[in-house]
């Protein structure tokens, strides 16, 4: 009976020796998989912290945040606490993007949209910050939202080259004055809320006298300036509804808009030949320079863009010729000339 006891427990100590090897081999398998879920994560993590990227897990019922460091920088957190209310993290962004960011949250809980907003958040200095979020809500057994995962990226840089592009777009580089592309668009405006008050429109057209004696005596550089200046000026003496544009070279454009008498525009147009009274000073010299301007107003001297440009150009020109440094209302005699000259 021992000898059958002793066999017994020599093969129960081969079994529990097997045993101990097998869970060795799955402590040893479990190690390596927890190790390189841990690696798994922290490549993440690095990531994501590289990318700038933060996560946010937003709880249903408690409506807690809980949020990682990346996240808290990007809102202007500094306390260093994961876990804040909603509440608290929505007046991190600015008033009137709250509404925005809380109607996609809501739509992605009700299901009718992903959450992918962009908005704006207030940092300690002040400054705001593009921020865009992007995410889904995670749903239980049943179907109803439990949790929404959430990612958050800076945008800002993005933001400020697109609007740097719709800027230069529509903007002459030099001036930063409307380009003809924004100006034909808000002269066509003004046309059509003329013609529908029935009011006037008045369209200026400016060159500079002797511009290029500036350029071919002191340089391209001074030109510059000049022209820089002479937009500067011009901006002064209009009011915010006109548009002051930079037509070509050394010409430019002002549309005045809802004026009642066509005298009017006589009246800006002093304003206008007034602002080169003063001398200008490009780097080390003092310009004295002058303009002749020419004058066209809709109705009377044409209904299209096209009209009021050729009509105001017609009338620059008479004032250029007529001893410059003045300004002329177009009339249909100045066509005259130029037609006769076309045959």
């Amino acid at each position: 009976q021992l000898a059958a006891a002793n066999r017994k427990l020599e093969g129960a100590s081969s079994a529990l020796h097997a045993s101990s090897a097998k869970l060795d081999d799955s402590q040893e398998i479990t190690r390596s998989t927890l190790d390189a879920l841990k690696a798994s994560l922290d490549r993440e993590r690095l990531a994501l912290a590289f990318a700038e990227i933060g996560i946010c897990e937003y709880d249903v019922k408690t409506s807690m945040v809980r949020s990682s460091d990346m996240s808290l920088r990007l809102f202007g957190i500094h306390n260093g606490k994961p876990d804040l209310p909603y509440e608290t993290l929505l007046e991190c962004l600015h008033p009137e993007d709250r509404p925005k960011f809380s109607l996609a949250l809501d739509q992605c809980l009700s299901g009718t949209g992903n959450l992918d907003v962009e908005y704006r958040v207030a940092w300690v200095d002040g400054s705001f910050r593009w921020l865009r979020t992007k995410g889904d809500a995670l749903l239980d057994l049943n179907g109803d939202p439990i949790k929404i995962m959430w990612v958050t990226e800076d945008v800002s840089q993005r933001k400020d080259m697109d609007a740097r592009v719709r800027f230069l777009a529509h903007h002459d580089l030099l001036t930063g004055l409307p380009n003809r592309t924004l100006f034909q668009d808000r002269l066509q405006q003004a046309l059509a809320s003329a013609k529908r008050l029935k009011s006037r429109v008045a369209l200026l057209f400016i060159d500079l006298d002797r511009f290029k004696i500036v350029n071919d005596s002191f340089g391209h550089r001074a030109g510059d300036i000049l022209l820089q200046t002479v937009a500067a000026r011009l901006r002064g003496c209009v009011r915010e509804t006109d548009t002051v544009c930079r037509h070509a070279g050394d010409e430019y454009l002002i549309v005045l808009s809802a004026l009642r008498e066509p005298m009017e525009a006589a009246l800006v147009a002093e304003n206008v030949l007034a602002i080169f009274d003063e001398v200008f000073v490009l780097e080390d010299h003092e310009v004295q320079i002058s303009a002749s301007v020419g004058i066209s107003v809709y109705p009377d001297d044409g209904q299209t863009l096209e009209d009021l440009i050729r009509n105001a150009d017609a009338a620059m020109y008479h004032s250029k010729k007529s001893g410059r440094n003045r300004f002329e209302f177009f009339t249909p005699a100045l066509n005259a000339p130029v037609a006769e000259r076309l045959v």
